[in-house]
């Protein structure tokens, strides 16, 4: 009952707007049932990918990269995959609903993202911000994370490229937050040069700190499995060492033919002796020079 009762909330959005939606070319509208896969899906985590469109590594890395994120910023990210054609019935009511199940969690961000239609991903702010940042900073955060976007070479690139440039304009609306006024101004005023160089430069140096972010993820999702690599081949390496330091060799005891009635051939003798234990024997055999 409790999850009819959710999609019923979900559903109850105006039917113009959902009959004009569904006019789109190639459009598919998400099905009940997976629908409620995603209202269902607690976000414990930043990424939620209740149809597993993102596998293995993929899904670790950026994963990892959300959590970097929410460590360094006021804004938490989070980022609801879906497959490119699919279209959601009350996609702001989903999105408030996610929002309000974290209960006292910072503000945050959550982004609906269409993987290979960059162009289709929709921004949603949690009640903190949205009576604080205007809708003119939100519409320029999802307008620079869809221009960077359009320069990846495969739906995954893209949506690196999406979350590296949305995480720079939360940056921005850290700003907006923190001075605790709404305004329906941009934040850097166009004619003042000097904040205008300003505030690329903060971008810059935003830029750089999600750059770090980034290669700190791929490093600890592929970090460790090197370092446990290396630490197996030395432990073998060592082991082998060691085995061969203190291996012994045993010769048997051998009879030899009698040549005419004795037991070795007139005037032959020699002294066999090794001065090493490590070397094989073989490497420590002279040859005596018959005469």
């Amino acid at each position: 009952m409790r999850r009819v009762a959710i999609v019923l909330v979900l559903l109850a959005t105006e039917v113009g707007v959902f009959a004009q939606n569904t006019q789109d070319a190639g459009l598919v509208p998400l099905s009940e049932a997976l629908q409620a896969r995603y209202a269902t899906s607690v976000p414990k985590d930043f990424l939620i990918d209740p149809q597993g469109l993102l596998r293995g590594g993929e899904g670790r890395q950026r994963l990892e990269f959300l959590r970097y994120h929410s460590s360094d910023s006021l804004i938490d990210l989070y980022v609801l995959i879906f497959k490119g054609e699919q279209m959601l019935f009350n996609s702001a009511g989903l999105s408030d609903h996610l929002l309000e199940q974290r209960g006292k969690a910072k503000p945050a961000v959550m982004i609906h993202y269409f993987m290979g239609r960059p162009d289709r991903a929709q921004l949603h702010l949690s009640a903190e911000l949205m009576g604080t940042v205007p809708q003119s900073e939100q519409d320029r955060a999802l307008e620079n994370a869809f221009k960077r976007a359009k320069s990846g070479v495969s739906p995954m690139d893209e949506l690196e490229k999406f979350m590296v440039q949305t995480s720079i304009g939360i940056y921005r609306m850290e700003r907006v937050l923190t001075e605790g006024t709404a305004s329906s101004t941009p934040l850097v005023i166009a004619d003042s040069e000097k904040a205008g160089e300003q505030e690329q430069e903060q971008e810059r140096e935003q830029e750089r700190r999600i750059f770090i972010k980034t290669l700190t993820a791929q490093w600890s999702s592929h970090g460790l499995k090197v370092i446990l690599g290396g630490l197996l081949f030395v432990s073998l390496w060592l082991l082998r060492r060691r085995h061969l330091r203190r291996a012994s060799f045993t010769f048997p005891d051998g009879e030899a033919r009698e040549r005419l009635g004795a037991s070795h051939a007139a005037g032959v003798g020699a002294i066999i002796s090794f001065a090493k234990s490590s070397p094989p024997p073989a490497a420590q055999l002279e040859k005596l020079n018959m005469h």
